[in-house]
């Protein structure tokens, strides 16, 4: 089984409001990224001296395990990132989990996360600065995640998780998808999974019909955004959203 994952990036088109006020934006990211990295070699006093990608986009961000948290920080190291369409320009996860990939700009990039001890990964993100975090689930938790409430998993739909916040983290509730589906489930944290909206930010559509490979996202509340969301049949796909009040 292999995950889809949708990262939206900082200004996406796709994710104006839908309808009512219009002060609200989605970008992508955490708020909680650590954004520190390599810049390169001080002593380049060229015009790229802090640029990692020269002509290119630094995709950065880190890729941690299902239960990681700020008091047990689980990166997954040793994981091959690279783009779909260019497997031969692969990099490494660090120890923390943290990878910085070069891509083109100004178009959505599908990029694959593989570890031998984890389900593949794919998400596909708008190049940005922003960093993005990527929760990887071991092989070995998969039925340990998806227990009751959750139905049994219908390998012939996907399992959309969507993380929605405001940029100060403030949870974002009332989501909703036009795709049929087994209902809508919460949890907070890292905690299990309840039926229903809780508010908690963080939902999951269970054994959502596939249909043309896509379905409509819209965030209520102080959100209001929409977006396309992959879908792929025995996958899991994962959005994260952040609305940025404009001033």
């Amino acid at each position: 089984m292999s995950i889809l994952v949708s990262v939206l990036a900082a200004g996406a088109a796709a994710c104006g409001g839908s309808s009512g006020s219009d002060d609200t934006t989605a970008t992508s990211g955490d708020t909680d990224a650590d954004t520190d990295t390599d810049t390169g070699d001080p002593t380049d006093a060229g015009p790229d001296a802090f640029n990692l990608c020269p002509g290119q986009v630094t995709l950065t961000g880190d890729y941690i395990d299902w239960d990681s948290t700020d008091d047990q920080f689980l990166g997954v190291a040793s994981a091959e990132v690279s783009p779909v369409d260019s497997p031969g320009d692969a990099v490494m996860t660090a120890p923390n989990g943290r990878s910085v990939l070069c891509v083109e700009g100004g178009a959505a990039v599908d990029v694959q996360f593989a570890q031998q001890d984890y389900v593949d990964l794919v998400f596909s993100a708008l190049p940005s600065p922003v960093p993005y975090t990527v929760r990887g689930l071991a092989t070995a938790d998969v039925d340990a995640v998806f227990v009751d409430p959750l139905p049994a998993i219908d390998n012939a739909t996907a399992q959309l998780l969507v993380d929605a916040r405001l940029e100060d983290g403030t949870p974002v509730g009332a989501p909703s998808i036009a795709a049929a589906n087994a209902g809508l489930f919460s949890r907070d944290g890292v905690g299990p999974f309840v039926a229903g909206d809780t508010g908690t930010g963080s939902y999951l559509f269970a054994n959502v019909a596939v249909g043309d490979g896509s379905t409509t996202l819209t965030i209520g509340g102080d959100c209001d955004a929409r977006t396309e969301v992959t879908l792929r049949a025995g996958a899991l796909a994962f959005t994260r959203i952040l609305c940025r009040t404009a001033p």
